[in-house]
């Protein structure tokens, strides 16, 4: 299997060696190069565009990169600020401004350089003693909580969301020093992750940019979202001309195939995140963060390149799927530090392990196990796609990935097998949805939530239930093991504390009822399965109407 494996890279590589000249390939790297230094510059140094806006005259040099400095004597210079051809001029003790919008912000962003020059010299010869006040920024690792509670809302009954933040979290603190006395003793036991040297006046401080962080992570991610595409991109066209087919009539299987075809692009994928990690000076760890993501990614695009009718319908799905699981992976990491649930995108560890945090073996599997999972399953389903009687069918995405699920189904039991593979999947729409409790006013949030977590978890058991009922098994007998495998899932995140923090909403901690209700919602789908569309609406809006009982009774 292992020979057959690099067989098929080493044709992969001949046919992209044959797609892509030399002189192509040069260009590529060249313009990937520029485009990288370019944007690592912009990053540290920042957009340059605001170089020589002001124009500052007087006998004193200005060494800034806003202004423009005309070395003249003081009359001169104030001459210059009246004509407006100065937006300022620098005296001994004294500026003189002119009376335009951008004289006043001139003057404003010289008088925050004096000042600051100032109090570099101040400390330069009395060093602390010279500030009243002086702080620096420890970094301190505390356990955080968070969570939404449902309160009865007066005689209207609504459903309040009530969102708390528990008095511990991850933050960056000012500890205030002074010259005279030691700071306050502190009473509990804390962790420092690591501590900024520098101290600075409490005028001046600011905390860290995130923005920095996030460009960090982009220039992770990034390479490897374009070696998935090319790898797309050539599986398709395989498809399409047939090659595929003949790949498949060799004794290598479909997953080796897939496999053979995918590894050169892993192994370009893993060389750019650790050339990232070289060039700006990161822990070649960072890998372990991102190689998750690159693997779902990749069985992602895979799977819509073997299942996809023509390139611009793998086109549409595939960049609408890229702009959701980008902001699935990047929205947590605004919020590091804030929520616990932060911590389920693997690029909020890796930017904590650059900031010196140490990350658990829980919190990586918390962050990471789903992205192995969907990767597995996404992966299976695209080797289970790969035969003429899916591949070159005429039928729509959905109804082949139900085709494609079918093939995994041989007994029912099978189907409780993939209830619970398909917990991930439901994790991860039913998380991006949450946003909605941070737009909507909460008496009208919750609803929302619970309806559409309802659609999308019946939309999931309909479509293992439709599969197995294509594979002629008992229909009933197959929602009873697609309830009971839902079921199952749901309780394997709570031990594995995915959802703990959002168990009222998910109505995950009760055990009887849930049960009942996914066992009875996907039953009264196989009575009405030769109408979906009706029947998902009905196994929705029952299952809808449970949970909001559920709500007004803990309200």
């Amino acid at each position: 299997m292992i020979m057959r494996l690099f067989s098929i890279s080493r044709l992969e590589l001949r046919k992209s060696k044959k797609k892509y000249t030399k002189s192509l390939i040069l260009v590529l790297i060249l313009l990937s190069s520029v485009a990288l230094i370019s944007a690592y510059f912009s990053a540290i140094e920042g957009v340059k565009s605001d170089n020589k806006l002001y124009v500052v005259a007087g006998p004193y040099a200005v060494n800034e990169r806003h202004f423009l400095c005309y070395p003249l004597p003081l009359k001169k210079s104030i001459a210059l600020v009246k004509a407006g051809k100065a937006d300022a001029a620098l005296g001994n003790l004294f500026i003189v401004t002119g009376k335009s919008e951008k004289s006043l912000a001139a003057t404003d962003e010289l008088r925050s350089i004096i000042q600051e020059l100032f109090d570099r010299e101040l400390y330069k010869r009395y060093g602390s003693k010279a500030f009243p006040v002086f702080i620096s920024v420890e970094y301190v690792k505390r356990e955080i909580s968070y969570q939404i509670e449902l309160a009865r809302q007066g005689r209207e009954g609504g459903i309040k969301g009530e969102q708390k933040e528990a008095q511990q979290s991850k933050a960056q603190i000012p500890v205030i020093k002074t010259p005279e006395k030691p700071p306050a003793p502190i009473t509990k036991p804390i962790t420092v992750i690591s501590a900024q040297e520098k101290y600075v006046t409490p005028r001046n401080f600011s905390p860290p940019n995130l923005l920095g962080k996030l460009i960090y992570a982009f220039f992770f991610i990034l390479p490897s979202y374009f070696a998935a595409q090319i790898f797309s991109s050539s599986l398709i066209e395989d498809r399409l001309t047939k090659r595929l087919d003949v790949l498949l009539s060799t004794p290598a299987s479909p997953h080796t195939v897939l496999m053979g075809k995918f590894l050169p692009y892993l192994v370009l994928s893993i060389a750019s995140v650790a050339a990232v990690s070289i060039v700006l000076g990161k822990s070649i760890a960072a890998l372990i963060y991102v190689i998750p993501v690159i693997l779902f990614f990749s069985s992602l695009q895979a799977f819509f390149a073997i299942n996809s009718r023509s390139y611009k319908e793998m086109t549409f799905f595939v960049i609408s799927t890229s702009l959701f699981v980008t902001a699935y992976i990047f929205i947590p990491a605004v919020f590091s530090g804030t929520i616990p649930v932060s911590k389920v995108s693997p690029i909020t560890l890796m930017l904590s392990s650059f900031e010196g945090e140490r990350v658990s073996v829980k919190e990586y599997l918390f962050s990471t196990f789903q992205f192995y999972a969907m990767a597995a399953v996404l992966s299976l389903l695209a080797a289970k796609s790969m035969t003429p009687e899916i591949a070159h069918s005429s039928r729509g995405i959905a109804e082949k990935a139900v085709f494609a699920l079918s093939s995994l189904m041989g007994k029912e039991w099978h189907v409780f097998l993939v209830a619970i593979a398909a917990i991930p999947f439901v994790f991860m729409v039913e998380f991006m949805l949450l946003s909605v409790l941070f737009v909507l006013p909460p008496y009208y949030s919750v609803a929302v939530f619970i309806g559409i977590v309802a659609i999308v978890e019946e939309t999931f058991k309909a479509s293992i239930v439709l599969a197995a009922v294509k594979r002629n098994l008992l229909p009933y007998m197959s929602a009873i093991a697609c309830g009971a495998g839902f079921f199952t899932g749901e309780k394997l995140i709570l031990v594995l504390n995915i959802a703990t923090q959002y168990n009222n909403l998910l109505l995950a901690q009760f055990f009887v009822f849930p049960l009942i209700i996914h066992i009875s919602t996907t039953l009264l789908f196989a009575f009405l399965r030769h109408r979906p569309s009706f029947a998902i609406s009905v196994a929705s809006l029952v299952h809808f109407l449970y949970n909001m009982a559920v709500v007004m009774v803990l309200a």
